[in-house]
């Protein structure tokens, strides 16, 4: 069913144009692109998590699109020439995330609400998606590349895959799923074995569906335990309210952070 958007070019919040979406995503570039007069390449939510899926498109949503990958939020305030010039010398940085967990657990769910901020209950079982937010943690911009996985046990010989070339992991269970907790440790196994030889990514342990309290089968301290036992953190989320999606994001970006190699200046020496 067609919606009707606006688009502003990335970074402006003038000069925007309402149109109706097509049926594709490729469609939905080449009209953005033609009525902003630029080669639209990529299209970006108010949030700054870039459009993948034409399904995720809402009545009335408002995007931005631009040529290159970069999100420019256009309330962001106007720095003064010389801190403008300073912070383009500043590259952002490009984390690889992968959301990792069981089937049925709200992988899908967490991830949308964070990317696109609603909540999707009926969700297609996942194979693989990939979506794409830039975000300001700490005052500091990242541009987020997040791997949705699939949890089935048809997927088993792609986990490995998965888990290969990524900053950081999300493995996810569900609060009111005992099956979902135990199954983790499978994950966990196929993670150690992925990192043998390498130091291994840093890792945060989510227990969704916090908000099903009346059914909840592993307790937070369970949780915390488990999370302490292999090294990761633990937050407690729901992609139904919002609760600690947020605070999980930021968490796995600051660590990752911590973990980029120090730049070393050249020292300079001076002979008199």
């Amino acid at each position: 069913m067609s919606k009707r958007i606006t688009v502003f070019r990335n970074g402006e919040q003038n000069g925007g144009r309402v149109i109706m979406s097509p049926p594709t995503m490729p469609e939905l570039l080449h009209i953005c692109g033609t009525e902003l007069g630029i080669q639209a390449k990529h299209l970006f939510l108010a949030n700054g998590g870039e459009l993948t899926r034409i399904d995720l498109l809402a009545q009335d949503d408002v995007l931005y699109a631009s040529e290159s990958a970069v999100f420019k939020n256009p309330r962001a305030e106007r720095p003064p020439a010389a801190a403008k010039a300073a912070a383009a010398e500043q590259q952002m940085h490009t984390f690889k995330i992968a959301v990792i967990g069981p089937g049925a657990v709200g992988k899908s769910a967490l991830t949308l609400r964070y990317v696109r901020g609603i909540f999707v209950k009926d969700y297609d079982p996942t194979i693989e998606d990939f979506y794409r937010r830039v975000v300001t943690v700490d005052g500091k911009n990242c541009c987020l590349d997040i791997l949705d996985t699939a949890g089935q046990d048809d997927f088993i010989p792609l986990r490995s895959t998965w888990m290969r070339g990524r900053d950081g992991f999300f493995f996810i269970y569900a609060v009111n799923d005992q099956f979902s907790f135990d199954e983790i440790k499978q994950f966990h196994q196929t993670l150690v074995e992925a990192y043998v030889d390498g130091v291994r990514p840093p890792l945060v342990l989510i227990g969704n569906k916090a908000d099903l309290k009346d059914q909840r089968q592993i307790s937070y301290e369970v949780g915390l335990e488990y999370a302490r036992s292999i090294g990761a953190d633990f937050v407690e989320t729901s992609a139904k309210t919002g609760d600690g999606i947020e605070q999980s994001f930021e968490r796995l970006i600051r660590e990752m952070r911590r973990r980029l190699p120090v730049e070393r200046k050249p020292r300079i020496c001076t002979i008199l």
